[in-house]
């Protein structure tokens, strides 16, 4: 059967994408030459020019200077962008470029420039050009790696701009819905050249080689779209998931410090919803007092109103955990109006300096998945050693639930700089005492070691050689003349009456006739 001829994108359909965009008075558009950078640098040119009031375009190409193509395609973006009215500019990462781990250093690197470049512009908003095909390969990829809930979410619309510090700087994602497909047909109706990055068809990259899968599974049913709907739907459940952590959180903390149980949902949540923080969505009550009325904890849970969003179990084995233990940040869509990047985010359980504890009996009813993560937020709350990994995270618990199901009280595990101990009816978290660094060490062996030399090195002074001589020939002369000792005698004299008495006997012999014997001895 023919497939349809892909569509470009319309006008009315760009205006759409970038609406939420317009009131901002300066945006930034990371444009690499390929097909999908480029056809959102067009279509953000475009949708500009139908605004009365129109914010300031920056397209940004950082040159990774790994390709000797990457200059020629660099120039081609600026030529491109000049026609478009776009100011243009190239930015270059230099410096010594890592044996493994490339990509991902090249993507740090990306987003540590565009971000300095969007401040330096006065821009809030850096736009990408990530598609629905990308969304697809993503949870293809997380799934590989074992990701859990959160990390099959995949890619969200708007995120804070990764690992850079710079937590003013919201990434965009407007044609996270569209097909790569659509993208190309839009530039070739509007005659518009595209550059095709070799790597991109590079088997040594695990993207590479799951978007090599996309044909077979899209001939299965499990196409682009299908994916990408997978992964808002694992986002719904995750939401779900972590606002019955909120509740489980709030129920914990009242049950053991009645005067700190308050609500501690985020003032942008509540106005969203329009109840009181704290309160619950299905009963209108807070966690804790509907826990307190004979609910059984997971129904209660479950009406719990979300305002935090810590935990990113979703994540696949050895990466880390986004805590979300700071303060609320929302994503402005436009000023003076804002939503959360994510579900809001909250304060853990209650920490008393640097330990806190959790009601071991009620933590137990807790569904897994709850009890999981409400573990976790204490670990990144009270530890100091980085993210909490997931696949650490679960050991620990299982661990956890084996000692409370066995009645154990010698549970102890350490993790990511805290204690977990279960002692006396709670769980308690704890800072773990620093480590001795392997640094440390070695500077203390290399200070004894100079310490050494300088001693068996150093010359005798003459006072020293003079004392030393006077001491030998004394324990030289108290030898010499020492008594010997009454044991030492005896054996002594013995030996010499043995051979005597042999060399006598030997001269006997020889004076003696021939067979009249051997004398006898007395």
């Amino acid at each position: 059967m023919r497939t349809a001829e892909p569509t470009a994108v319309s006008a009315s359909e760009a205006k759409a994408l970038f609406a939420e965009l317009q009131n901002f008075p300066a945006l930034v558009l990371a444009v690499s030459g390929g097909p999908d950078s480029t056809a959102l640098m067009m279509l953000a040119a475009r949708w500009r020019s139908s605004l009365k009031t129109k914010p300031e375009l920056l397209a940004v190409t950082i040159d990774h200077r790994l390709r000797k193509e990457s200059k020629r395609e660099a120039t081609a973006v600026s030529r491109i962008a000049r026609k478009l009215g776009v100011p243009h500019r190239t930015l270059r990462w230099t410096g010594r470029k890592p044996t493994t781990g490339l990509q991902e250093a090249a993507r740090a690197a990306r987003y540590r420039m565009l971000g300095e470049a969007a401040r330096r512009a006065g821009a809030s908003h850096i736009l990408t050009a990530h598609t629905l095909d990308d969304q697809a390969e993503t949870v293809l990829i997380r799934m590989s790696r074992g990701s859990g809930l959160t990390g099959l979410g995949a890619m969200t619309r708007l995120a804070p701009l990764p690992a850079t510090g710079l937590d003013e700087i919201t990434l965009v994602r407007p044609l996270l819905e569209i097909p790569k497909i659509r993208l190309v047909a839009t530039l070739r109706a509007a005659k518009i050249s595209f550059a095709d990055d070799p790597s991109n068809l590079d088997p040594r990259f695990a993207r590479v080689r799951m978007r090599g899968l996309m044909g077979a599974l899209a001939a299965e049913g499990l196409d682009a779209a299908r994916l990408a709907r997978l992964a808002r739907r694992f986002k719904r459940a995750d939401a779900a998931i972590e606002a019955a952590v909120d509740a489980a959180t709030m129920y914990l903390v009242a049950s053991l410090s009645p005067a700190r149980s308050t609500a501690i949902e985020s003032p942008a949540r509540s106005a969203a919803t329009g109840l009181s923080p704290g309160r619950s969505i299905a009963t209108g009550l807070s966690s804790a007092r509907s826990i307190a009325t004979g609910l059984s904890p997971v129904r209660s849970i479950a009406t719990g109103l979300s305002s935090a969003r810590s935990i990113a179990t979703g994540l696949s084995p050895g990466r880390s955990i986004a805590t979300g233990l700071s303060s609320p940040r929302s994503i402005p869509l436009s000023p003076g109006r804002s939503i959360p990047s994510s579900p809001a985010r909250s304060t853990p359980i209650e920490a008393s300096g640097r330990s806190t504890a959790i009601e071991a009996g009620r933590f137990a009813q807790l569904p897994s998945e709850v009890a999981l993560r409400l573990l976790g937020r204490a670990i990144a709350e009270i530890g100091d050693e980085g993210p909490v990994e997931l696949g650490k995270l679960e050991s620990l618990k299982s661990g956890l639930d084996a000692a409370q199901k066995a009645r154990d009280p010698r549970f102890r595990r350490s993790l990511a700089g805290a204690i977990v101990t279960l002692m006396g009816g709670r769980i308690v978290v704890e800072r773990a005492p620093p480590r001795r660094r392997k640094a440390s060490t070695k500077a203390l062996a290399k200070d004894s070691a100079k310490a050494s030399t300088r001693t068996s090195t150093k010359i005798p002074t003459k006072a020293s050689t003079k004392a030393s001589t006077k001491a030998s020939t004394k324990a030289s002369t108290k030898t010499s003349t020492k008594t010997p000792s009454k044991a030492s005698t005896k054996a002594s004299t013995k030996s010499s009456i043995k051979a005597v008495t042999k060399a006598v006997t030997k001269a006997l012999t020889k004076r003696l006739p021939s067979g009249s014997g051997r004398p006898k001895t007395r």
